[in-house]
C-alpha cells in the first residue's frame, strides 16, 4: 500500500498538469473561441457575426452584436445580419425595423458585395439603380435580402410593402423567383386580390412544388 500511494499521487499530477497544459480543463479552449475584437489581426465584426449566421447561432450573433456594435465597419452588412438573426428568432418587428432602414439607404443598392472597389453613382436616387446595380451582382445578394425582409413584412401584416420588396426582387431581374412569387401572391391574398393573388402562386407551380400554392389556389376557386 505504501508502495502504491506514491505512484498514484504522481500519476494524479501529471494528469492534472496535461489537462492544464493541453486544454486547460476545457476553460482555455473556450477563451480562445470567444471573439476578442482587440485581439491582434482579429477579424471585422461582420465577419465573425457572419460566421455565426453559417452556424445558425442567432442568439449568439445578436449577444456579439449588442457587445460590440460600435466596432462594426460594414454598417449595411452587420445591419442585415441582425435583421436576419430578429427574423430567425421570431422577433418581427424589429426585424422590419431594420429592413425599412437599411432597404431605404442608398449603400444597400449601390455598394458592390463582390467588388469592393466598385461603386455606382446614378444621378436620381435609389430607385434608378436597382436594375443597373443588379447587372454588376451575379449572386443577386440584395434579392436574398429584399426576399427575408418581405418576410419579415407578412409576418406583421406589411402586406403592400411586401409587395414593393418583391417589385425591387423582380427588378432585381429574378421576374420567375419561385420564392418571391409565393411570398407576393400570399401578400395579393391577404389583401384580397384575388386575381393577382392566382396568377403569382400559378407562376410558382411552374417552377416549384408548393402545397400552399396549391391551397391557396383551390380556396380562390371556391370564392
Amino acid at each position: 500500500m505504501r508502495m502504491r500511494t506514491p505512484v498514484f499521487g504522481l500519476l494524479m499530477i501529471l494528469m492534472v498538469v496535461a489537462c492544464v497544459g493541453l486544454s486547460g480543463c476545457g476553460h482555455s479552449r473556450a477563451r480562445r473561441a470567444e471573439y476578442n475584437p482587440y485581439a491582434y489581426r482579429a477579424e471585422p465584426l461582420d465577419e465573425q457575426l457572419q460566421q455565426l449566421g453559417w452556424d445558425d447561432d442567432w442568439t449568439g450573433l445578436l449577444e456579439l452584436w449588442r457587445q460590440y456594435s460600435h466596432m462594426c465597419d460594414d454598417e449595411t452588412r452587420c445591419a442585415l445580419l441582425v435583421a436576419q438573426a430578429n427574423l430567425e428568432l421570431g422577433r418581427n418587428d424589429e426585424a422590419v425595423r431594420i429592413y425599412r432602414t437599411v432597404i431605404g439607404t442608398q449603400e444597400f443598392w449601390y455598394s458592390s458585395e463582390r467588388d469592393r472597389d466598385f461603386n455606382i453613382v446614378v444621378l436620381g436616387g435609389v430607385d434608378e439603380t436597382r436594375c443597373l446595380r443588379a447587372a454588376f451582382d451575379p449572386d443577386h445578394g440584395r434579392a436574398v435580402h429584399l426576399l427575408r425582409a418581405a418576410e419579415a413584412l407578412l409576418r406583421i401584416g406589411a402586406y403592400r410593402e411586401a409587395i414593393e420588396a418583391c417589385e425591387a426582387i423582380e427588378e432585381c431581374g429574378l421576374a420567375n423567383d419561385p420564392e418571391m412569387l409565393m411570398a407576393r401572391g400570399e401578400a395579393y391574398y391577404q389583401l384580397g386580390d384575388v386575381g393577382e393573388s392566382a396568377r403569382d402562386f400559378r407562376r410558382a407551380l411552374e417552377s416549384l412544388d408548393e402545397e400552399h400554392a396549391r391551397m391557396r389556389l383551390r380556396q380562390m376557386e371556391e370564392l
